[in-house]
């Protein structure tokens, strides 16, 4: 009957035979046989079964000598699992790796290893989604995504003994990895040859409702394709120089090659985010293990070094200059300059000694670099048909750094206890956090990152262990505070706006005022172990055979508070509010 409200009566519902009303209106079996093939194409999986698939893991392993001086190892995995929910296909993954070590003298071996990781994946948007539910409720074709991931990775180490007390080490990896999502049965990348069609509305995807109004064919319009390459060089040296010295040091180095090609919201705002990166690091560091009578002492200094290797826009308010006469821009006309080097030294210091017969006092200090995430730093997003600026990472963000110190006492309590009590302090600086740019001329705003956030952590732990008897474990108690300016690094974002006579205002309305309970606080931690051995003559015996002799039993328990959250009745007051605890025991 089509569509009862509709101002005028038409054979089918809606846009479901878009085209198909003129052609065919004038002979009805045509119009019944087109209208219950529609209907049962919103509804194809009607009758089909789900869960007969047999799934199953396969694995094999070989290894042995192939002469005197080599050895090898191989190992092979194929696993196929269908999802709880119906999906087209299910997860699958396959495998394979191996070494060959060669004894090249008596003093130096060579190992050569690599590995290959294969994996498709049904992607539930729906887990964190209402409307990514509602759409693999009602298409569970379309309405799932598949992503496709290869993982490669080849390397080498040498090892070289110099003496009994000192060897050398050299490191080479090399690893390569494919991310690719897509929804399916759309092709998983968008050739260069598609032109998008701004009046139009972008690549023409069905959307359409059936009779009982439920969506169907509707599909994801996000396509991801991401490729990075890491080339690693590590060398180590460690030697006992003396007794009471021990000796670590070496250098290490990463190079990085990003390239990454995604697409989203093709069907709507058309978002391009493709860039190419080759950011480098550096490390070298030293450490002397000193061990004395009365102390034991850990003293070692950390160089590092940090290039993003991308040119950074000096104006982030129009950072591709003008628009042409189309109102396009291009990012090639925008004024860049080359990011700086990043290095810093750290010293880390760990002291310990006994100021009783039954008690330790440690004392610990570091400082730590890290760099921020790629996103941060090399990421490009602009519009498709205008080629604006949306978000630019920042090649001119520094390092992360943390201050760390720790302090306490171990104490032996008799018959294998012992109880640790300490207390530490982070002192966490050049967090990241969003910025967003507005130009009134240019009609747009871009966001990037600065290091403008901070974080301050601080806690003590008490552990009471027991190592002697048949009954062994341990009750860990930490208590945590971690605070700072944002939760995450966009949840308080500065805003702000030159006017078109280049006035700069600033909008803080999006930044708390006072410091709050950063996302990952956990207040209360509590970890139980305990383990019972049995003896060789516990238990029944069974024919001469004692059952349970020589077992271990173990248990493992935790307890922790909840994550701090905002509520949506006021979201002014930023993570007040905290989940229920979580439990666990194994």
């Amino acid at each position: 009957q089509g569509d009862p409200g509709a101002e005028q009566t038409q054979p089918y519902y809606g846009s479901m035979a878009s085209g198909l009303t003129s052609s065919f209106k004038g002979d009805t079996l045509v119009q019944l046989a087109v209208a219950q093939m529609l209907w049962e194409q919103t509804r194809r999986d009607l009758g089909k079964t789900y869960g007969g698939d047999v799934d199953y893991s396969v694995e094999g392993a070989m290894g042995g000598p192939i002469n005197n001086r080599m050895r090898m190892f191989m190992a092979l995995r194929s696993n196929r699992q269908s999802t709880v929910f119906p999906t087209e296909q299910p997860n699958a993954e396959y495998q394979a790796m191996g070494n060959v070590v060669t004894d090249l003298s008596g003093r130096v071996a060579l190992r050569i290893s690599g590995g290959l990781t294969r994996r498709n994946e049904n992607v539930f948007s729906s887990s964190n989604s209402v409307s990514g539910y509602q759409r693999w409720l009602w298409d569970r074709i379309t309405g799932i995504r598949q992503r496709k991931r290869i993982n490669s990775q080849l390397g080498g180490r040498l090892t070289y003994t110099i003496s009994p007390s000192t060897y050398y080490e050299v490191k080479v990896n090399t690893l390569f990895t494919d991310n690719v999502v897509g929804a399916t049965p759309v092709p998983e990348f968008i050739p260069d040859s598609v032109d998008f069609n701004w009046v139009v509305g972008t690549i023409s995807y069905p959307n359409n409702n059936s009779p009982d109004r439920l969506g169907y064919q509707i599909g994801y319009d996000t396509f991801t394709k991401e490729k990075t390459r890491t080339i690693s060089l590590e060398q180590t040296l460690t030697s006992q120089v003396t007794k009471a010295h021990l000796l670590n040091a070496g250098i290490q180095a990463n190079a990085y090659r990003i390239d990454v090609s995604n697409f989203y919201n093709v069907r709507s705002n058309r978002e391009l985010e493709r860039y190419k990166a080759d950011p480098f690091e550096a490390a070298a560091y030293v450490q002397d293990k000193m061990e004395f009578s009365g102390m034991i002492a850990n003293v070692g200094l950390r160089f590092d070094m940090w290039y993003s290797g991308v040119d950074y826009y000096t104006d982030l308010y129009t950072p591709f200059g003008n628009s042409d006469s189309l109102g396009r821009f291009d990012p090639a006309n925008g004024e860049t300059k080359k990011p700086p080097v990043y290095a810093r030294v750290q010293p880390r210091l760990g002291f310990s000694f006994p100021v009783s017969t039954n008690t330790i006092f440690h004392l610990n200090y570091g400082a730590f670099m890290q760099r921020p995430s790629f996103q941060y730093i090399v990421s490009n997003r602009v519009g498709q048909r205008l080629n604006n600026p949306i978000v630019l990472g920042n090649p001119q963000l520094e390092p992360e750094t943390t201050n760390s110190y720790d302090i306490g006492v171990v104490r032996a309590l008799g018959e294998g206890f012992t109880l640790d009590v300490s207390g530490y302090y982070k002192d966490v600086k050049n967090l990241i956090q969003q910025s967003d740019f507005i130009d009134e001329r240019a009609g747009y705003l871009v966001s990037s990152y600065f290091n403008l956030d901070y974080a301050d952590i601080r806690g003590f732990r008490v552990i009471l262990n027991n190592r002697k008897g048949p009954l062994t474990g341990s009750i860990n108690y930490q208590y945590s505070y971690a605070t700072g300016k944002s939760a995450t690094a966009t949840a308080a974002t500065p805003i702000f706006n030159r006017d078109t006579l280049g006035t700069v205002t600033t909008d803080l309305i999006n930044v708390p005022t006072r410091d709050i309970l950063l996302d990952f606080d956990r207040t209360h931690n509590l970890v139980i172990t305990a383990g019972y051995a049995t003896g060789k003559d516990w238990g029944p015996s069974l024919a001469g055979l004692k059952l349970f002799s020589n077992l271990f039993i173990s248990a493992y328990s935790t307890m922790r508070s909840g994550r701090p959250y905002t509520s949506p009745s006021d979201i002014r007051l930023i993570n007040v509010k905290r989940a229920p605890m979580e439990y666990n025991t194994d």
